[in-house]
């Protein structure tokens, strides 16, 4: 019985490290002329193994595959911009992970910082 309890937890806990599941608590922007920080509520999925990732917010949704780059950060494209998201693990009370979203375009780019809690 407890082999089989073993085997079921490092089956589970294998399983977390292809995939991780994020709340978006709060957000700030910079870039193109604007600066702000607000409260924001969405979720952030991502699946390493199949190399796929799902943002959600009530205003919209956005998802896809992903490239890792040399550092190992996300490398996705939406709408002819290329985005490059890095997580931070961090714990500060109110979130634990820290996601840094550099946006490449025309006008510059953008950063974008989510402040979430691991799922």
């Amino acid at each position: 019985m407890k082999k089989l309890l073993i085997i079921i937890v490092l089956i589970l806990s294998f399983n977390s490290v292809f995939s991780q599941e994020y709340s978006i608590k709060e957000m700030s922007l910079k870039g193109e002329g604007r600066e702000m920080q607000i409260k924001y509520k969405g979720t952030v999925s991502i699946d390493f193994e199949k190399k796929y990732l799902i943002m959600e917010t009530p205003a919209s949704k956005m998802e896809g595959n992903f490239n890792l780059d040399e550092e190992g950060n996300i490398v996705y494209q939406v709408e002819n911009r290329e985005h490059t998201l890095k997580i931070i693990d961090e714990n500060k009370g109110s979130y634990d992970t820290k996601m840094i979203i550099h946006t490449i375009d025309y006008l510059g780019g953008m950063t974008t910082i989510l402040y979430c809690k691991k799922e």
